[in-house]
């Protein structure tokens, strides 16, 4: 046996030492008021029959549901001890917005006993946060086995939860759990740890509107430890009794979550995803992956499937944040009472509307918009809206009923809107819209999601969505395959199949002299320099307005290349081979930095006022096959690998101020200086920085859903620009990104797609 594997049993050995442990388990406050109990009338609109509308009835409508200003509450703390030796008489202190209000002993507990400690105080208000701190042996008088549970905090006006456990499972925290995890001591520790999650993941899921996240926090107000025998109360659902005093309930039973445990001990070290998602459907969160539309759902277009617009998070997949819909509906209900499920998708501009765009980002005027909406997660016919747009590419979506206008207790208007009457859980929220423009047809999905949050972002009138197509008007200026593209000084060069070359001049692409025949693979750009390489040795350079051949005296095919500034010019071939010119291609050298084919090149270029600037002129990163990433600090003359595992084959490199990003194959992203690794989640085909540093990435079509995500990285997060893109076989071969937060891809079939934030 290794050195570090005896550690590690040393260390599991004696995670579970013999001796006392004060655990803090919970602080409870009383008296407890309910949540809402929601009715749903499914008669309200006859043309909608059984469509529900969320109702209180008038006995509900009476209830309280916060103490009252200047009422008496009580906090309860409940101490247990989980160890295995008595610990003898202790002191505890309670805390109030930091300042000691109370202490006192508590007499000694045997392992398994609890004791029970209270604090009075005057209720203020639900709206204004007070912090209540517990705490056991404040001195560290008595030698514990763990010392981090011997404090709860709570927000004094947080929603609550209330976890029933099954004792087996309860017994087996105290006895195995924390072999895996040395700093929990019962499940009640793993249990407040989830809750501590939740409130981090509140914190740090940020976006615009919500610069500090969700501003809800939740407690874990109560424990209740049942029989083993105990029959589940709610099988199909919390597996927890219908506890209307607290916001929330789990269940946990043995039978359920011991094999989880044990095969995902990760689970116990940290956060179990699926439980997260499951309470925060208690705090209101509708699923939204029932807005995708997946395989054997469109009767309409059999082959089209797409992913909701928020796609990611953790009311879709499970990930480890919520998205920007999710945390502004939370917000939307801040400090109300739960009960309520996906009110807020009501939640709309008075008037809404789409802004139809080409491929090319321009207006699409006069084009005739045939709109479906999906029901119960079919998307059939008849459609619902036959619109066409103005000279300005846009069409307003009429409002339709929704039974009758009412206010929810939780202060979402209810009224006419575009869906209607919408289902709470999200299962009518989805246009399917076919865009017809002369000859051409393209279709895209439009979801409730970016109206909602226009709304809640100050769009309470009107909002109009930039609906984008893959539609050329008069067609594409090529049907050749798309391998790769370039951006400078507002132009722009895109090279493919045969040799072709686009060029944009600012409003339009158009097809311009080639003298390559042959495929072209890469193409690089700066303001007063153009590069483009491509198969059995082509290496074309753009001076004075034209495309010119330069022969390189090599048969090899040429994969990469790369503009600098004073003439810097840097080709990689499929043999490893990396030719460098410094003075604009009237001279060669070259060297072989790897054995490997060179697959992308990119150079660090500074940005200054007058476009780029020569501050750190020969720094640059290459990535080829032999899943490596190269850098050079002097122009290419001189390279060194850059250390670390990036698994898959690396696809594309990026790199502006300093900062690389390297992309694979596999779907992952690494970022220089440090190269740690992030998950974008799909292969990446081309990655691109943006002057202002935003991210841009593109790849193969997803394997599911048929269709490719151009993907942008906001607030640490890779979010996905909802694009059909069937029109050129799914998939996108490479991206640049422009000023003004947008970038351009190219794909299959002649495909140049501009896109940008998704709204």
């Amino acid at each position: 046996m290794s050195r570090r594997g005896l550690f590690s049993v040393l260390l599991l050995a004696g995670a579970s030492a013999a001796g006392p442990d004060l655990d803090v388990a919970f602080v409870s406050r009383t008296p407890r008021y309910d949540r809402y109990l929601v009715e749903y009338d499914r008669d309200a609109d006859p043309a909608c029959p059984g469509k529900p509308l969320p109702l209180l009835t008038a006995a509900e409508r009476r209830k309280k549901r916060w103490p009252a200003r200047g009422e008496r509450v009580v906090f309860t703390a409940v101490v247990k001890n989980p160890g295995d030796a008595p610990t003898g008489a202790f002191e505890y202190a309670w805390h109030l917005d930091g300042a000691r209000v109370l202490e006192g002993t508590l007499p000694s507990l045997a392992p398994g006993q609890e004791a029970r400690a209270s604090l009075e105080w005057r209720w203020d208000s639900e709206e204004v946060p007070h912090f209540v701190r517990f705490s056991v042996d404040p001195h560290g008088r008595i030698r514990e086995d763990i010392e981090s549970n011997n404090t709860r905090e709570e927000q004094t006006n947080a929603l609550s939860f209330r976890f029933h456990v099954w004792q087996g499972l309860y017994d087996w925290f105290r006895t195995d759990a924390r072999k895996v995890n040395p700093e929990i001591a019962s499940f009640d520790d793993w249990a407040q740890e989830q809750v501590a999650w939740m409130n981090r993941m509140f914190r740090e899921s940020t976006c615009p509107g919500a610069p500090q996240g969700i501003l809800e926090r939740v407690r874990l107000d109560e424990i209740v430890v049942v029989p083993e025998d105990t029959p589940d109360p709610e099988p199909s659902g919390t597996h927890a009794p219908v506890d209307l005093p607290w916001d929330g309930k789990r269940g946990f039973r043995t039978a359920e979550y011991l094999p989880i445990f044990r095969q995902e001990p990760e689970a116990i070290r940290g956060h179990l995803a699926s439980c997260l998602h499951e309470l925060s459907h208690q705090l209101g969160l509708i699923d939204l992956y029932q807005i995708n539309m997946e395989e054997g759902m469109n009767l309409v277009r059999p082959d089209l499937r797409r992913p909701n617009s928020r796609a990611g998070g953790m009311m879709t997949s499970c990930g480890p944040y919520y998205s920007d819909h999710s945390v502004l509906a939370m917000n939307a209900n801040l400090h109300r009472r739960r009960g309520y499920y996906g009110e807020y998708l009501y939640d709309l501009p008075r008037r809404c509307g789409l802004f139809v765009l080409d491929a090319w980002g321009r207006p699409l005027a006069g084009a005739k918009l045939t709109v479906y909406q999906d029901e119960n997660r079919q998307l059939r016919g008849p459609p619902v809206f036959r619109l066409r747009t103005d000279d300005r590419g846009r069409a307003s979506l009429p409002n339709r009923s929704c039974g009758r206008t009412t206010e929810t207790a939780t202060g979402h208007r209810l009224r006419d809107n575009p869906w209607g009457m919408i289902d709470p859980v999200g299962l009518n929220a989805l246009f399917l819209v076919e865009i017809r423009h002369g000859e051409r047809v393209d279709t895209q999905f439009v979801d409730i999601l970016p109206f909602n949050v226009a709304f809640w972002n100050g769009a309470s009138e009107s909002f109009t969505y930039p609906l984008r197509t893959t539609i050329v008007p008069g067609g594409p200026p090529t049907e050749e395959d798309l391998h790769a593209i370039a951006m400078a000084g507002g132009g722009g060069a895109a090279v493919g199949g045969k040799g072709v070359i686009l060029e944009y001049d600012g409003d339009a692409w158009r097809k311009v002299p080639s003298p390559a025949r042959s495929a072209l693979r890469d193409v690089a750009l700066s303001n007063a320099l153009g590069c483009a390489v491509g198969d059995g040795g082509a290496l074309l350079l753009r001076k004075e307005g034209a495309w010119r051949e330069i022969p390189l005296a090599t048969r090899e095919d040429l994969r990469a290349c790369a503009v600098g500034p004073n003439g810097l010019v840097l080709v990689g071939g499929s043999g490893g081979r990396l030719w460098r010119s410094g003075d604009g291609g009237v001279t060669w050298a070259s060297a072989t930095p790897t054995p490997h084919a060179i697959v992308a090149i990119a150079i660090d270029l500074r940005l200054g006022a007058e476009g780029p600037v020569p501050e750190a002129p020969g720094r640059g990163v290459l990535v080829h096959e032999g899943r490596r990433a190269m850098l050079t600090e002097d122009g290419g003359l001189t390279w060194r690998e850059i250390p670390g595992d990036y698994g898959g084959i690396l696809s594309g490199c990026a790199m502006r101020e300093g900062e690389a990003w390297l992309a694979s194959r596999e779907g992952a992203v690494f970022r220089g200086p440090s190269f740690e690794k992030e998950i974008a989640g799909w292969s990446i085909g081309g990655i691109s920085v943006s002057p202002e540093g935003r991210v841009f990435a593109v790849g193969e079509a997803h394997a599911y859903f048929g269709m490719a995500f151009p993907k942008v990285l906001r607030d640490g997060r890779w979010i996905d620009v909802p694009v059909i893109t069937h029109g050129a076989d799914g998939a996108l071969n490479d991206v640049a990104a422009v000023a003004g937060e947008e970038a351009w891809a190219v794909g299959r079939k002649g495909l140049i797609l501009r896109f940008g934030m998704p709204p």
